[in-house]
């Protein structure tokens, strides 16, 4: 056991037998070797525990913690309040780290005066033929506290969905003592709240670290996957997700894709998704939520459609979108939607719309809903 660790690494450990040494090895076996590996064995019944075991006895950097079966948030909040490092990085039981990434991380961190440093992510898919690698990455750029805004867009929006993850972010532990994992996401989620919530609290620079990466295996059996079968707990996690996200985009919402409408509108995307095209039912968890009217915010075009043009397709939109944003042709399968401002014509999700409008001559086809919706796109001061 180190006193003064530079980093702290936190990993929980819940029935990970088969690739749990591997990556225990990979952190044990970093440049970088002044860390201490805190292990949050989770409950684990299939000889996770005993692995976790015969680790700490070998090696004195290691701190091992058994629990009864609490979840991940649970375990890894465990691990904050044992963490000594002046950093704080986190790893999943069945994924690695790269040779060099604590020490890249480190010393960007160093360089830089960073609070919170992000690097690239090579994901690995299991297929018949290989397996395949998919590349999340950022080039080197370092944010400071007024471009919250312009990190949230970069992390989340452009392409590489970096914000979702906390296991390949090093993180300065003064800025996160105070922050928890939110025991409420059993399904996911928790880690982009996590990230959330030390953007808010950020002292110091956030930089994306393009030169070393964190190995992220997406496995079949992953407990990850198993969501599918409480899709209602599933869904009230979505709602939670929003209401943090909305809280963050009133705080620091100075762009589109950060503010309140965008916010809601991805989310109700998001929403459709799960209750439309992979299960056809309703969900008791939404449908007592009347989401739209808690949040008293205008709507860009872009949003309304996004909206709108779900609202026709399946009965759950029709408990969360009002009828008061739109106008509605009784007895056509039709919506009028109504324009704010000429920037809406301009923007992608008008052309996506349009284009789809055109090539399917006027209908939009969801086959799994057997459902036909039309969306017509009508100037606002035509409506007036």
């Amino acid at each position: 056991m180190l006193d003064n660790p530079l980093i702290s690494i936190i990993m929980p450990v819940y029935n990970a037998k088969r690739f749990l040494e591997s990556a225990i090895e990979s952190i044990l076996s970093q440049s970088l070797e002044n860390f201490e590996l805190i292990l949050i064995d989770d409950g684990s019944f299939d000889g996770s525990a005993s692995i976790c075991d015969d680790f700490a006895k070998r090696d004195s950097r290691i701190i091992l913690v058994h629990q009864k079966n609490m979840g991940t948030s649970f375990a890894r909040n465990v691990g904050l309040k044992m963490a000594k490092g002046k950093y704080v990085a986190f790893c999943d039981h069945d994924d690695e780290f790269s040779p060099e990434m604590l020490k890249s991380n480190y010393e960007i961190a160093e360089e830089y005066k960073a609070d919170v440093v992000c690097c690239s992510v090579k994901i690995f898919y299991p297929r018949d033929e290989g397996t395949f690698i998919h590349t999340l990455s950022q080039p080197t750029k370092v944010y400071g506290l007024n471009s919250r805004s312009e990190l949230v867009i970069d992390l989340k929006y452009n392409n590489n969905t970096l914000f979702g993850y906390v296991w390949n972010h090093l993180y300065r532990r003064d800025v996160i003592e105070n922050l928890k994992f939110d025991v409420r996401f059993r399904h996911g989620h928790e880690d982009q709240v996590f990230n959330l919530c030390t953007i808010n609290h950020l002292k110091g620079n956030f930089v994306f670290n393009e030169s070393t990466f964190y190995k992220h295996y997406s496995r079949l059996n992953s407990s990850s996957k198993t969501f599918d079968k409480e899709i209602n707990k599933t869904i009230q996690e979505d709602l939670i997700l929003f209401d943090y996200e909305y809280n963050f985009a009133i705080k620091y919402g100075n762009c589109h894709q950060v503010n309140g409408g965008h916010v809601l509108a991805s989310h109700l995307y998001a929403l459709h998704y799960r209750s439309c095209f992979r299960y056809q039912r309703e969900f008791k968890a939404v449908r007592k939520c009347d989401y739209i009217s808690k949040y008293p915010l205008p709507l860009t075009m872009a949003e309304k459609i996004l909206l709108f043009s779900f609202r026709k397709v399946y009965p759950l939109f029709k408990v969360l979108c009002g009828m008061n944003w739109a106008r509605y042709i009784p007895g056509k399968k039709e919506m009028i939607l109504s324009s704010n401002g000429s920037d809406f014509w301009e923007s992608p999700l008008c052309s996506f719309f349009w284009n789809l409008y055109a090539s399917s001559r006027g209908r939009w086809l969801f086959s799994i809903c057997n459902t036909i919706v039309r969306i017509v796109l009508i100037p606002f001061n035509i409506l007036r």
